[in-house]
């Protein structure tokens, strides 16, 4: 399939009873576009962001994706509906001067938290509460204002949770205590 934009993003999505599996990609021209899976036909693509799509995270319990964007927004689509005339169902607006780079989640009990990594060394943790309670986000950084490109989550046997940040001069690790479970 030729498209006229570059792609930043991969991610497979999965739903409904018969498990319809769906690629997505986030494009250099704000759109995310959708493909089955099974034959790699493009279904179509739709404007998800007013700059870049950096970043895409599929939650498979809140059948929800994620996509984050130079425009510094992180939005939340329902992955049953993905068309060409998608609206976000959930939104944040982490500020001009922000772009996320990095999108990951660790699912809880029945919680959620959401890992987004930004263009200038923050790492903001945001908790989806399954009883719809506002969500919830702290913002970390790191030492340096280096980008952050990747997260690994390593849950630990002690009730806390040790994160591997992939960032623009190596790697290093994160530890999130007993508040985020």
């Amino acid at each position: 399939c030729t498209l006229s934009s570059d792609l930043l993003c991969l991610q497979r999505v999965a739903f409904g009873k018969e498990l319809e599996q769906r690629i997505l990609a986030g494009g250099v021209d704000g759109r995310i576009h959708v493909w089955e899976s099974g034959t790699m036909n493009h279904i179509g693509s739709f404007a998800a962001h007013s700059g870049r799509v950096n970043a895409l995270s599929f939650l498979p319990q809140r059948e929800l994706v994620l996509s984050g964007g130079s425009d510094g927004r992180l939005l939340g689509w329902d992955s049953r509906h993905l068309s060409a005339v998608s609206e976000p169902v959930v939104s944040w607006n982490f500020g001009d001067q922000v772009r996320i780079t990095a999108l990951s989640h660790v699912t809880h009990e029945a919680d959620t938290i959401v890992l987004v990594g930004t263009n200038v060394g923050e790492i903001i943790v945001v908790e989806l509460r399954d009883d719809h309670d506002e969500s919830q986000s702290q913002r970390l950084k790191l030492e340096n204002d280096t980008a952050i490109y990747s997260f690994c989550p390593l849950p630990t046997a002690f009730g806390s949770m040790e994160v591997l940040v992939g960032h623009a001069n190596g790697i290093c690790v994160l530890e999130l205590g007993e508040e985020y479970h």
